[in-house]
């Protein structure tokens, strides 16, 4: 039997930030066949609006998004104007949201006038962000826009709430880490932007700026900036789990944060402890009973956010699997000794689950 030929479809963009529409763009444009991607230059878009990313790196996270969620066999092409090589190559399809649809249209007409072949038009719906109006980049990407939203969504009742669950009252909006969630997923990662929203000090633009940040690209001046500058348990927690645990200097920021006298840089050497625990698969015992020295040498600091960190850090590591959870025992029951009140909770917490795990471990074993 004949092989069919592959239909050929074309999209073009933009691409500064890869956000949720983009991906349904690109989706429905794999769905269809085999994808012509134009991207603009950046002489095509230096008129458009301030802060779009070189042509270089937009085209290096294009291909790594679709590479890894979509395709190995793609074409990107660099164009000049808004037809690019539509004029000049035959498609199938060409995939466009409502915004650009006019120009679909046109694309048709001056290839009626060329005596070429029509492209058939496929558009997809607008993607609408959490505000129900249309994803852009221009809007996501703006810093402007990000914090007047953010502010037109703060919540007193939600804010008296988080104040009781121990959140720092100070700059606080009351805004949900879940909506900030989707919020970045929407807004893809944009370290420039992660730095700006950080230095506002507003609470939830700190924790969206964690996690917008990109781990690749955080110098390790920038990290210690930021966890001196942490002054609630959420954003400590956060920060380590969504943005620090990734860098390549996370693992040596353990041992020096963890003997540091400010509380939530100290807090944030017990997270990260934590955070190992459950993300890292691939470590080995060994590097996590490097951990329990440290643990049992500040089980004595009763600060709350600090000994809540160390529970924390005892806890986790013990649930990895059954030799940890034996040692972790070990170390608190050690611990249960140590003539301090803080000690004495952390030991008594921590055995209380520890020896469940370890029943559950062993009946499934």
């Amino acid at each position: 039997m004949k092989k069919l030929k592959q239909k050929t479809v074309v999209v073009g963009g933009t691409f500064d930030i890869i956000h949720r529409g983009h991906i349904a763009l690109l989706k429905k444009a794999f769905s269809l066949g085999d994808v012509v991607l134009g991207l603009t230059s950046d002489d095509y878009v230096k008129n458009k609006r301030k802060g779009i990313k070189k042509f270089v790196e937009r085209k290096k996270n294009l291909e790594g998004f679709i590479k890894n969620k979509l395709s190995k066999n793609f074409e990107i092409l660099k164009i000049e104007d808004k037809f690019g090589v539509v004029l000049k190559r035959d498609f199938d399809y060409i995939v466009v949201s409502p915004e650009s649809f006019k120009v679909a249209k046109e694309i048709n007409e001056r290839r009626k006038k060329l005596d070429r072949k029509l492209i058939e038009i496929v558009k997809i719906p607008f993607i609408l962000g959490k505000d129900g109006k249309p994803l852009s980049s221009r809007d996501l990407a703006s810093y402007e826009v990000i914090i007047k939203k953010l502010k037109s969504l703060a919540n007193k009742k939600n804010r008296e709430g988080m104040i009781r669950f121990g959140v720092s009252p100070k700059n606080t909006l009351g805004i949900s880490v879940y909506f900030l969630r989707d919020m970045a997923k929407e807004m893809g990662k944009n370290h420039d932007l992660a730095l700006k929203l950080w230095d506002s000090k507003i609470h939830e633009a700190r924790l969206l700026a964690g996690f917008i940040a990109d781990p690749e690209k955080l110098t390790e001046n920038q990290m210690e900036k930021w966890v001196k500058d942490i002054d609630s348990w959420d954003i400590c927690d956060q920060v380590c789990s969504s943005l620090f645990d990734k860098t390549t200097f996370a693992k040596k920021k353990v041992f020096e944060w963890a003997k540091r006298k400010e509380e939530f840089v100290k807090r944030s050497g017990f997270a990260l402890m934590a955070v190992f625990s459950v993300h890292d698969k691939k470590a080995s015992n060994d590097f996590f009973e490097k951990f329990f020295p440290i643990i049992k040498r500040e089980s004595m600091d009763e600060r709350n956010f600090v000994r809540k960190a160390v529970n924390w850090a005892l806890r986790q590591i013990g649930k990895r699997n059954l030799v940890l959870n034996k040692k972790a025992i070990e170390v608190a029951v050690d611990i249960s000794k140590i003539d301090s009140k803080s000690a004495r909770w952390i030991a008594s917490n921590a055995l209380s689950e520890l020896n469940i795990k370890r029943k559950l471990m062993l009946k499934n074993k």
